[in-house]
């Protein structure tokens, strides 16, 4: 994302991700967004993102928003080979790269033991966070989901309250 330095310009890979959502027929509802990043800490979605989610009719604002991350949590395994928010390490070759690719859906060093499910093998845990759109945008505009009909009418009853007010301060001045 380069949206600090133009927003105007530009898009995220969320909002092009959910523009395509808007295509698709008969969706009802999105039950679960899931953001990674390859960076090692795990990045939350902008604020036109998440004015765009708010508005979105198919998202509900409990959905889960799951953010990934490129190190694993338990054994500090790397899938870029970046530790720490370090963007400039870098794999030094391919072989590095390979290695690494192999090994993302391997059995994580740590955890196993702790873990409850010993019979099954302990994936790497990439998960950053997870959160909702209502924890992400808790102050949405008064228009956000408003069809355009709708949007008119509460504008309307909007000045007529605010008229009949001014009438009722004016009257008992």
């Amino acid at each position: 994302n380069d949206e600090p330095h133009s927003i105007a310009g530009s898009i995220c890979a969320e909002r092009a991700a959910l523009m395509q959502l808007r295509f698709m027929p008969n969706l009802e509802s999105i039950t679960k967004i899931v953001i990674v990043t390859d960076d090692a800490d795990a990045v939350s979605p902008g604020m036109l993102c998440r004015e765009f989610m708010a508005s979105h009719d198919c998202i509900p604002w409990d959905v889960p928003i799951i953010l990934g991350r490129s190190v694993c949590k338990k054994c500090g395994f790397s899938i870029t080979g970046n530790v720490c928010g370090d963007s400039m390490s870098c794999f030094s070759d391919t072989e590095d790269f390979q290695e690494t690719q192999s090994n993302i859906f391997a059995t994580c060093s740590v955890g196993h033991e702790e873990s409850k499910y010993q019979q099954y093998t302990t994936p790497h845990d990439f998960l950053g966070t997870a959160t909702t759109l209502r924890e992400l945008f808790p102050y949405p505009s008064l228009y956000t989901r408003l069809s355009g009909l709708e949007a008119l009418q509460l504008g309307e009853r909007y000045l007529e309250s605010d008229q009949s007010n001014n009438n009722n301060n004016n009257s008992s001045s």
